[in-house]
């Protein structure tokens, strides 16, 4: 470490290895745009659409989730996990982010999000209130405290509540103010979808959190966690041919089976002929996955809104 680092009251000042962009995990975007888009398409059926509500909606959820990503990465470095991601400020700073930068631009973040929510709450009813300050309390509890929601093991339940089920019943919802059994399906295909995410990072990270945390995949061990992922890659492509095959969402809908080759990825790289790289390269096709199996879904969506 240098001597003549910069210090804030004392401490020394650590810059993220990467730009504001990659703090903010664009690669995790997936679960908030799609399932939002896909529960307006659903929406828009109905005759019940608003364009200015689901932008609003959209980045306003977005703000939410890219403060949880920044605060997540930095709760982990306070607490001693992912320090080869950050340096020490030798002297002069660039634009990469500060690590007591962070809370401040998360706060800021969340307070333009307070603010949409707002104006969407005057146009739809202040009901979507208390579903904000929910999302808002998770996505800080996700990763704040010693008894953080990660460290609990609750990581994939959290994301599949609000970052599938959750999004896709607001996207629906703000447009036609109810609720349906074809969007239900849908969020929890997407509740399902961005679960095998957050599980591929927990199981990539294993040996890494194990002096750290208690996610589900140390409280269960590698072998079942494996099953366990097995599973969630096999759930949304059946519960997609369960809601085709009774005709609650339409064919078009099977576009989605196009995400197949990254689910096949995911699971030769977690299987017996996996490998440290191959692991270390599952999260990228987990994202990859989500962002064609979802986007695919609000395309057979759309297209037969339009057709039907």
């Amino acid at each position: 470490m240098a001597e003549s680092g910069v210090q804030v009251k004392g401490e020394p000042v650590y810059r993220y290895r990467s730009s504001w962009f990659q703090l903010s995990r664009p690669m995790t975007w997936c679960g908030t745009i799609s399932p939002i888009l896909a529960g307006s398409v659903l929406a828009s059926g109905r005759g019940d659409f608003r364009f200015d509500l689901m932008v609003v909606l959209l980045l306003s959820a977005m703000l939410i989730q890219i403060s949880a990503n920044m605060l997540n990465d930095y709760f982990d470095f306070k607490g001693g996990q992912d320090q080869e991601r950050w340096e020490e400020v030798p002297g002069s700073t660039d634009q990469r982010p500060l690590h007591h930068q962070i809370p401040v631009v998360a706060v800021s973040l969340l307070t333009i999000a307070v603010l949409l929510g707002a104006w969407l709450a005057a146009n739809v009813g202040w009901w979507i209130t208390w579903v904000g300050t929910a999302g808002i309390a998770a996505a800080v509890s996700y990763s704040a405290g010693k008894k953080s929601l990660a460290s609990l093991g609750l990581g994939e339940a959290t994301a599949f509540l609000f970052l599938g089920v959750v999004a896709t019943l607001l996207g629906y919802s703000v447009q036609a103010g109810t609720l349906g059994v074809p969007v239900v399906g849908v969020a929890l295909l997407y509740g399902l979808l961005i679960s095998l995410m957050i599980l591929t990072n927990n199981l990539r990270d294993i040996d890494k959190d194990e002096a750290f945390r208690r996610t589900i995949v140390i409280r269960i061990g590698r072998t079942y966690a494996r099953f366990f992922l097995t599973l969630l890659l096999i759930l949304p492509y059946a519960g997609l041919f369960l809601l085709i095959g009774t005709g609650t969402i339409t064919f078009f809908a099977s576009l989605s089976v196009f995400a197949m080759p990254f689910a096949l990825r995911l699971l030769f790289a977690f299987g017996k002929a996996g490998t440290k790289d191959k692991e270390k390269l599952a999260m990228k096709a987990a994202a990859r996955h989500h962002w064609v199996f979802g986007g695919l879904l609000v395309v057979g969506l759309l297209v037969g809104q339009i057709l039907s």
